[in-house]
């Protein structure tokens, strides 16, 4: 999202690092043929429903249709409010840090056509709702609460790896998506709608945690340019966040595509561990963590960033 003006002076006052609660509006437009706008952001790359912040004096339903003017050229009405909920924390491009608390409607396009605004959008387009692409998880749900509970709105998640690669991917499900979307506990250090960090509860190292992409990718290869600058910034940070937490004299990073590399999840993801104390990782069996010790690891490395 691009800031306004009034949180660009809040910015000059208090900086990046303030974790800032900001009121946005975002809008799920179906067409009459039951297909959706989105908007590829050209702050992450990512397809997501159009939506911003919503300025001084406005309401949150004047946002949304303005917004969704202003990033894709599409004019709409609001038929109905689906949901308002908080968004994951987010860390922008700029370094801002950032949390929304988004209203969100459903729309009907009455004019305009769609068209990237060549600023905040790269590109926007209609989906036929089993069609749609890679949304992050919280916009998917944002998709299906507007086109009614009982929709099924596929993830549009891919079991192989980047075409014409020899790399063969573990056949099981993908135990990341399901920590990513909620349907099971984990331990995030931090996320946004490109990236996600979390804690695995098998320690190889101290403070041993996955740089994962939100949407599912299952190696390398398959990584958008715009997911592979992120993944290698969330590295790093995660690198000098367990140099400082641990003290360490080493950190160790490591990443796995195929099976024949012991990769076991098909879900790319690059491990980052502070070294142990007598150095290097630890390679055997190791104790699985409960959730309560890696909740503790988790708030260790959030404080270091």
């Amino acid at each position: 999202m691009a800031a306004p003006e009034h949180v660009r002076r809040l910015r000059e006052r208090l900086g990046p690092e303030p974790l800032l609660l900001l009121p946005a509006a975002g809008a799920v437009v179906v067409d009459d043929a039951g297909r959706v706008l989105l908007q590829r952001r050209a702050d992450t790359g990512a397809w997501a429903v159009p939506g911003g912040i919503v300025e001084p004096g406005e309401q949150p339903a004047e946002a949304a249709v303005r917004e969704v003017a202003e990033e894709t050229g599409v004019h709409v009405v609001v038929e109905a409010l689906v949901a308002a909920d908080t968004g994951p924390p987010v860390r922008h491009t700029n370094g801002d840090r950032a949390q929304y608390v988004v209203t969100v409607y459903r729309c009907r396009p009455v004019g305009g056509e769609a068209a990237p605004d060549g600023d905040e959008s790269l590109d926007v387009g209609w989906f036929a709702v089993d069609a749609l692409p890679e949304l992050p998880p919280h916009h998917r749900e944002r998709v299906r609460r507007a086109l009614g509970a009982g929709t099924a709105v596929p993830a549009a998640r891919d079991a192989v790896a980047h075409a014409g690669s020899t790399l063969r991917i573990p056949d099981r499900a993908c135990s990341f998506c399901d920590y990513l979307d909620g349907r099971r506990p984990f331990s995030v250090v931090e996320r946004d709608d490109v990236v996600a960090v979390l804690v695995t509860r098998e320690q190889r190292g101290r403070g041993h945690v996955l740089v994962v992409p939100v949407a599912h990718r299952p190696t390398l290869l398959d990584l958008e340019p715009a997911e592979v600058a992120a993944v290698g910034l969330s590295t790093q940070r995660m690198v000098r966040a367990l140099t400082s937490a641990y003290a360490a004299e080493g950190v160790a990073v490591w990443q796995n595509n195929g099976v024949a590399s012991h990769q076991s999840v098909p879900h790319v993801h690059v491990h980052v561990a502070a070294t142990l104390p007598a150095g290097g990782t630890d390679w055997g069996r190791v104790p699985r963590l409960e959730l309560a010790e890696t909740e503790r690891i988790a708030a260790l490395l959030r404080a270091q960033l």
